[in-house]
């Protein structure tokens, strides 16, 4: 391994462990909040005291579609990554879904 292509190595390394702690701690915040999240949908829905009109119903549930739809896509790029790991999506499918420039990315590393 040349000069650069060590330096290149040691900061994907870097970069690469940095990203692993910050969905790690996405993850983490996400559980730890999802149990109130369904306290608040059973209670809105529920109506155990009478105070939510169809109004305030709607305007939750609009939040919540927002909300469904933002996990899809983030379960969606986690099956996908789940896949080209195990073989089952090729690299290059991976990199034309999501637009991946490594190119650039390599230029990044230097």
């Amino acid at each position: 391994m040349n000069k650069l292509q060590s330096v290149k190595f040691d900061k994907f390394f870097s970069n690469q462990s940095q990203t692993l702690k910050e969905v790690a701690s996405a993850i983490s915040k996400l559980n730890g909040a999802l149990p109130a999240a369904i306290e608040h949908q059973a209670y809105a829905i529920k109506n155990t005291d009478n105070n939510m009109d169809d109004s305030i119903k709607d305007s939750i549930s609009r939040r919540v579609t927002e909300l469904e739809t933002q996990f899809i896509n983030v379960a969606g790029m986690i099956k996908d990554i789940g896949a080209t790991k195990n073989g089952m999506m090729s690299v290059d499918e991976l990199i034309a879904k999501y637009n991946v420039n490594l190119v650039q990315y390599s230029n990044d590393l230097e």
